[in-house]
């Protein structure tokens, strides 16, 4: 890689205005100034090799496309930024690189710092590491480029990569958005089922109510009726019968209560 230098001005023609402004994420491919202006956040992302040179030209690579850019000269020290510095979000590493591989870096990062957040990770290796490669993308490396890499290709390989976070985080925001609302609509629908619970609780205790009202309603007019039959309201009655009728003899009248007694009802 170190034989074939990186220069900003090559990629010149990736930036630009996002084409598409008035969509729902950036364009495919689009840098890192691109998706800073569309979600106000500038993609991190460390580049680990070996080489001092590359580093720095990687560095300058991203750094002029909008990226925030950390480096790191082995795969011990890879891991510590991505510990201290949460915001990366992007990995670019070589394979071969002393102490700590490429591929073992990318199977710690799978096992110690992904499960935790999500990382996008770009490995870089010449034709003889095809099999190193393939064995990245099998541990969950997203891509891989062959030596020697223009500006160009790289460029697009993180740019896809920040692509993928920022998709990664609009669909965990989504999914977040969604599960609020679901948790909103049980709490309306038990609302609901206890208002509902309540109403019929409500309408239990008024025909309750109405029972015990129309019982004693029931109670009441047998009561009427039975003084209503009762002798001694037909007593008074002839005895009102009586006063009224003073001039009738005394045998008349006589006969008269003996008939009430007789004919209670009549």
């Amino acid at each position: 890689m170190s034989q074939n230098k990186l220069h900003p001005q090559d990629h010149a023609s990736e930036g630009g205005e996002n084409q598409n402004p008035g969509q729902d994420y950036p364009a495919p491919g689009s840098t890192g100034q691109e998706v800073q202006a569309w979600s106000g956040v500038s993609p991190w992302v460390l580049v680990v090799d070996d080489e001092p040179e590359i580093l720095e030209e990687m560095a300058e690579l991203f750094e002029s496309s909008g990226y925030v850019c950390k480096t790191a000269g082995s795969g011990s020290k890879a891991l510590d930024l991505l510990k201290e510095n949460p915001e990366i979000s992007i990995m670019v590493t070589d394979l071969k690189m002393p102490e700590i591989g490429g591929l073992e870096l990318v199977r710690m990062v799978r096992d110690t710092i992904s499960p935790h957040r999500n990382i996008e990770i770009v490995v870089i290796t010449g034709h003889a590491g095809m099999d190193e490669a393939i064995d990245a993308l099998r541990l969950g490396a997203g891509d891989f480029l062959i030596k020697p890499v223009s500006p160009e290709k790289l460029l697009r390989a993180v740019n896809r990569a920040s692509q993928s976070i920022l998709l990664s985080g609009m669909k965990r925001l989504k999914e977040k958005r969604l599960e609020s609302q679901v948790t909103s609509q049980q709490r309306e629908r038990g609302d609901l089922t206890r208002n509902l619970e309540d109403t019929k609780s409500q309408l239990n205790q008024t025909a309750r109510e109405l029972a015990i009202a129309n019982r004693v309603k029931d109670e009441f007019l047998s009561l009427v009726s039975h003084e209503l039959r009762t002798p001694l309201t037909t007593i008074i009655a002839v005895s009102e019968y009586l006063a009224e009728s003073s001039s009738a003899g005394d045998d008349t009248e006589k006969e008269v209560v003996e008939e009430a007694y007789k004919h209670p009802l009549g």
